[in-house]
């Protein structure tokens, strides 16, 4: 059976006579560690560099993350890299986003999921104090330059919040921005409990204008248990969501996969299709995973040129002490590679060829998988390797 960080789908693959039937092999991961992470790390007053969004405009990356500044307050950084991989903090600009002198997120703003759309650079971020009380609540700020500042609007902010008495009621942060159609959507975690890990719930909050109050899912929660901070992304026919989750209940938390037809990700058609990343056994992510971010080409999310049509994922991480967290990258290139058939009842050479299509996904019924010792990654037509039926493997990209 598939690892933790493996997980394949086979769609109707029928041998007969040698002859393959079938069109789909889907696949996602293993996500791999950047050799040289965190490729962004705390300097020095910094405390932190974290919960970082990535975007690329032209041929530069942005990365907008979270610090604290001199007076030890969570502001928003900006850094540029011309690889996506290598980052130089914009010291000149920093903080592009800066704590305003009073109200809304006058005592914190950080957790800035950004994105570029006509001329504008825009920003969802986490603010503190809420709209007259101390909860977090979500803003929007956008700017004509990458180096900001950014600019919170006043009409609009907070543009979402906590509801007393509701599953959000102790404040809310969002994470991930997708674009269908005219409408964004979002993900809002809250907790239910104030200060457990193990209760933060998630919802989804949607709009056609970004910088004006967003519209709660009457079916809110739909995550609960320890979920959070999510992205989503579209590859090929299905939506795919990243899921940060406690599944310890506090710190040493996961990254979930699921994907579903529709972009809400609500609980009757939505498919999990497994854990694609957990906490390393030591370093700088050894503790805690947070805020995953797939690098896309804009704010459909449904296109990876700025990836090399590989799938890109910073995450946050934190390590053991001093606690620091920082930023990574990890990377699935098996995207769109070949597949060889073998029949054994004939030769073992590959007859035929299938193409991925897609990410994710689980072995159907009356099929098995294995993964074998030397990195080929197969697909067993029949109960175990040895039978005469034949199988499909690959060795990654073709």
């Amino acid at each position: 059976m598939p690892t933790l960080q493996e997980t394949y789908r086979s769609s109707a693959i029928i041998v007969t006579g040698g002859t393959i039937y079938g069109t789909t092999i889907e696949q996602l991961g293993p996500f791999v560690s950047y050799q040289d992470n965190p490729v962004i790390s705390p300097e020095g007053t910094d405390d932190y560099t974290t919960f970082a969004s990535v975007i690329k405009v032209g041929s530069t990356y942005h990365m907008y993350y979270t610090y604290a500044n001199v007076g030890n307050l969570n502001v928003v950084g900006h850094a540029t890299s011309a690889d996506g991989k290598s980052w130089t903090k914009d010291a000149a600009n920093n903080p592009v986003l800066d704590v305003p002198g009073a109200g809304f997120g006058s005592t914190s703003v950080g957790v800035a999921f950004a994105w570029y759309e006509d001329g504008t650079y825009k920003l969802l971020f986490r603010g503190s104090p809420g709209n007259g009380t101390a909860a977090d609540a979500v803003g929007y700020a956008s700017s004509a330059d990458p180096e900001g500042p950014f600019t919170i609007g006043n009409s609009g902010n907070p543009v979402i919040e906590g509801t007393n008495g509701e599953w959000d009621q102790y404040g809310c942060e969002s994470w991930g921005v997708i674009k269908v159609g005219t409408t964004y959507h979002t993900w809002c975690e809250g907790q239910i409990t104030q200060g457990s890990q193990s209760t933060r719930a998630l919802g989804h909050a949607y709009t056609d204008d970004p910088s004006t109050t967003w519209t709660k899912d009457a079916a809110n929660p739909i995550f609960t248990g320890g979920r959070f901070c999510p992205d989503v992304f579209k590859y090929g026919q299905y939506y795919y969501m990243i899921l940060p989750h406690y599944a310890s209940g506090e710190d040493y938390s996961e990254f979930e996969l699921y994907r579903d037809t529709d972009v809400a990700f609500l609980p009757a058609s939505r498919e999990y299709l497994g854990v694609i990343k957990e906490t390393s056994a030591v370093g700088w992510d050894a503790v805690d995973l947070d805020t995953p971010c797939i690098l896309t080409d804009d704010i459909n999310r449904d296109s990876f040129a700025a990836s090399n049509n590989e799938i890109w994922m910073y995450h946050d991480g934190q390590g053991l002490p001093p606690w620091a967290r920082k930023t990574g990258l990890a990377i699935s290139t098996r995207v769109g590679g070949g597949w060889t058939y073998h029949n054994r009842a004939v030769d073992g050479q590959g007859l035929g060829v299938f193409r991925i299509v897609g990410i994710g996904g689980t072995p159907v019924a009356g099929q098995s998988l294995s993964i074998r010792e030397d990195s080929r990654y197969s697909i067993v037509m029949g109960e175990t390797n040895d039978s005469s039926i034949g199988y499909v493997d690959s060795t990654g990209l073709t």
